[in-house]
């Protein structure tokens, strides 16, 4: 990016449409346009739905003429900046990749009270489309519909404070498989190209893991496709593949959309693609489940329509009746689960397979008026390897899901030679509701709205400090608020910077990598 001064001609050029448009938003707002944004009964998300269209056309205008002009920025200071607030190594291997950071070798391993390990662990990772903590456990906010996940939470590893960096499943693939930062509108796995970057499926295969995918949709979708096959995901068993040599049909119609097909009908192709492709290798499985997503089409409807009116009872026949089609889809999705662990159980290689759950982000269709509604999902450890139950309120992220997994896969990770670009830092296994690395909270339009660091949230400019299990009391404290404003703005422009300058990871270090993922 070049860093030449601007003329004076060209700031009354780069400024005048922002002051037309100011003006012609004043217009609007003395207009009384209706904007509930004041009234706390309202969530951000719903503001927006009831803001007018022309309102949220200026002001999204506005905010693109506001932000900071890139092309003048001294990134060298930024950098050196935003890992000071971060409290990282500022020396100069690390200016010239801003996300980068060197494996902490004085950390314990905190897989070892929990897990016994053995050798090539199988790994199925799932996520749970539409899936918030506030469906899982008996004090939740719409308990009732996950009676399998509730017992499963029970016996497993539990974090029931996960955040969602953003609110579409997109960002789940590029936190969890490459803690990767937002990217722009629709995401990382969108970008036209792909900067280089260390994934977990680079270091797992190089311990000769086998990938596989599992999705009733079409895995063309927001660029699933292209993003596994970046990251040499064997086979991709979606809809096409289910089609084909599956004989099934998704249920799609002319006078009815659909996304593909249901979870159970995705979980009895999935052990029958295990049962096709038997493979001596450990295996990577990676399915993402469908059924809790809008249109909600799901098979026997009347059925668990008429299961909600008990399941959900306690919610209000009111409720029950306007949010049927998602609560329906909740119970549906939660005995799919079931069936699918029934199977499981089954099979030889159960005993030797981790499984890891997680929502990918809340489903959008409730009203759902919490700051953090849409970002608070659930995270669960399960295998027969388990040594112990647990339940840890440690705010974590799927950015701290690769640093986990290859340290549960290898109780000497953090000891090797290794430099990560992953924006966790892992699990630390603790049980103060706080966030030990800073957690950026977006959009899929690329907007960024907030940071979860240490005992603070700051959300839409609003700042709360986190006390109990994860309640949010709203405070005024300017010196922190204006701390974690600038962290935001930091990470918003290294964002774009890592991305356009290709500075996520470097070449020489993939090249350097060896069999065991060190370097050499």
């Amino acid at each position: 990016m070049s860093f030449k001064s601007i003329s004076k001609k060209e700031k009354l050029n780069h400024y005048f449409p922002l002051a037309f448009f100011i003006i012609l938003s004043a217009l609007f707002i003395f207009r009384m346009d209706v904007n509930p944004h004041h009234n706390s009964k309202y969530s951000y998300y719903e503001t927006k739905l009831h803001s007018s269209k022309i309102t949220h056309f200026l002001s999204s205008v506005i905010e693109h003429y506001s932000k900071n002009d890139q092309a003048n920025v001294d990134y060298i200071t930024l950098i050196k900046n935003y890992r000071e607030h971060t409290e990282q190594e500022t020396t100069s291997s690390f200016l010239a990749f801003p996300f980068c950071k060197k494996l902490d070798t004085n950390r314990n391993d905190v897989w070892k009270p929990y897990i016994h390990r053995t050798d090539s662990m199988n790994i199925v990772m799932i996520y749970l489309e539409g899936m918030s903590s506030e469906f899982i456990g008996d004090s939740s906010k719409y308990r009732g519909g996950t009676p399998f996940l509730d017992s499963l939470a029970k016996k497993s590893l539990y974090w029931p404070n996960m955040l969602s960096i953003t609110d579409r499943t997109h960002g789940v693939f590029a936190a969890t498989l490459g803690g990767l930062p937002h990217g722009y509108e629709r995401g990382f796995l969108n970008l036209k190209n792909y900067p280089l970057f260390l994934s977990l499926p680079h270091l797992l295969q190089k311990r000769n893991y086998n990938f596989n995918f599992f999705y009733g949709g079409d895995a063309y979708f927001d660029s699933y496709l292209r993003f596994l096959k970046k990251l040499n995901f064997s086979n991709i068993v979606d809809l096409g593949y289910m089609e084909k040599n599956y004989q099934l049909k998704g249920n799609n119609t002319p006078e009815k959309f659909s996304w593909g097909l249901h979870d159970k009908k995705v979980a009895q192709s999935y052990f029958r693609f295990m049962d096709e492709n038997t493979n001596t290798q450990p295996y990577f499985n990676l399915w993402l489940t469908l059924s809790l997503h809008s249109p909600f089409d799901i098979p026997n409807k009347a059925h668990y329509i008429e299961r909600t009116k008990t399941q959900f009872e306690h919610l209000g026949s009111g409720f029950v009746e306007y949010n049927k089609d998602v609560l329906s889809s909740l119970c549906y999705t939660d005995d799919a689960l079931r069936a699918f662990f029934e199977d499981y159980k089954k099979r030889e290689d159960y005993k030797n397979t981790v499984f890891i759950l997680m929502g990918d982000h809340a489903v959008l269709n409730l009203n759902n008026t919490d700051v953090l509604g849409l970002y608070n999902v659930p995270l669960i450890v399960f295998s027969p390897l388990q040594k112990e139950v647990k339940t840890f309120h440690e705010i974590i992220s799927h950015w701290d899901i690769p640093q986990s997994l290859m340290e549960l896969i290898d109780k000497d990770f953090n000891k090797k030679n290794l430099m990560v670009n992953w924006l966790g830092a892992g699990m630390k296994f603790s049980q103060k509701c706080s966030a030990s690395e800073p957690i950026y909270l977006g959009t899929f339009k690329g907007d960024l709205y907030g940071v979860c660091w240490k005992d603070y949230l700051l959300m839409h400019d609003k700042l709360y400090h986190i006390h109990g299990d994860f309640e949010l009391e709203e405070v005024e404290n300017q010196e922190i608020k204006h701390s974690y404003q600038a962290l935001l703005s930091e990470y918003e422009l290294l964002n774009s910077y890592t991305i356009e300058q290709e500075k996520i990871y470097p070449l020489q270090a993939i090249i350097s990598l060896n069999e065991d993922g060190q370097l050499e």
